[in-house]
């Protein structure tokens, strides 16, 4: 996964290149943690083989960087990104398996001073195998809050012998974020994913959360944290919840706050968001 990520992320970069001289070019690094808790409600996991909740944690790195697509006054833009997100699982009977999972994606949008409209191509990791991701985006800008939203669809062949059944997801997301002062952001989130499997399993997957973000004065620098509750039913094994949390420190490269970053920088996350229910569905199913 690693040095698929990186030959995802060269080839973005060779694709901005002639563009790193803009003054447009901008990006941001996030160095983060994540800790999820799964309760499923009858305890037990059926495709899992295994009774007990979950816990997964583990470290995240991520970077992402945009620019103009084609030429210095270009309304079209082109953004790169890579996740690599180190994950410990705990279950309460022992077992402690340990994975690095994470995606690399391409988007590219249209985007002025009201809003923005694109697309997205990610590959992402889902414990040792490749999902491959499509999906539309969006954003719309005011002078103190942004509205973004996104559609994707995922599908992972598991062709190899003993790897399971082949799974088609759709998500749905949709975000605020608003901008109290140049320092603090704060903002809610919503999202629907749905995953089908070939045995005609199904899980659905509703969530909802919340994030604040502060950039210390005078500082490309920022901490932020955010809270995402989940609420799972399935066709076939267990429904359950999920309680996450995330800090990171953020770095910012070419953006003066959160808002121009949300507004003029990298910050289209369609598939950034896919990568997190994915986690969080492969959780019953792992």
């Amino acid at each position: 996964m690693r040095k698929l990520m990186v030959a995802a992320l060269a080839a973005g970069f060779a694709i901005i290149a002639p563009s790193i001289a803009s003054a447009r070019v901008s990006g941001v690094l996030t160095v983060g943690y994540e800790h999820s808790d799964i309760n499923f409600s009858n305890n037990y996991c059926g495709e899992c083989s295994y009774y007990g909740d979950e816990t997964e944690q583990g470290p995240s790195l991520s970077a992402a960087v945009i620019a103009p697509l084609m030429g210095e006054d270009s309304n079209w833009v082109i953004q790169g990104e890579g996740r690599l997100q180190s994950e410990k699982e705990d279950y309460n009977y022992g077992y402690r398996p340990h994975y690095n999972v994470g995606h690399a994606a391409v988007h590219i949008a249209y985007r002025n001073d009201s809003y923005a409209v694109g697309g997205f191509y990610a590959i992402q990791n889902d414990h040792g195998s490749d999902v491959q991701e499509i999906g539309v985006e969006a954003q719309k800008y005011f002078s103190n809050m942004t509205l973004q939203g996104s559609v994707a669809y995922g599908h992972h062949d598991r062709s190899c012998s003993g790897c399971g059944d082949d799974v088609d997801a759709w998500d749905a997301q949709a975000g605020l974020n608003y901008y109290i002062n140049d320092s603090w952001t704060a903002g809610v989130n919503v999202g629907y994913a749905s995953w089908d499997y070939s045995y005609n399993g199904r899980t659905n997957l509703t969530t909802i959360g919340v994030n604040a973000e502060y950039r210390i004065p005078n500082t490309n620098y920022s901490v932020r944290a955010a809270y995402t509750h989940g609420d799972a039913n399935s066709r076939y094994n267990d429904d359950y919840t999920s309680e996450t949390v995330q800090v990171a420190f953020v770095v910012d490269f070419g953006s003066e706050n959160a808002r121009d970053r949300d507004q003029h920088g990298a910050s289209f996350s369609g598939a950034d968001v896919l990568d997190q229910q994915w986690r969080l569905w492969e959780a019953s199913v792992s």
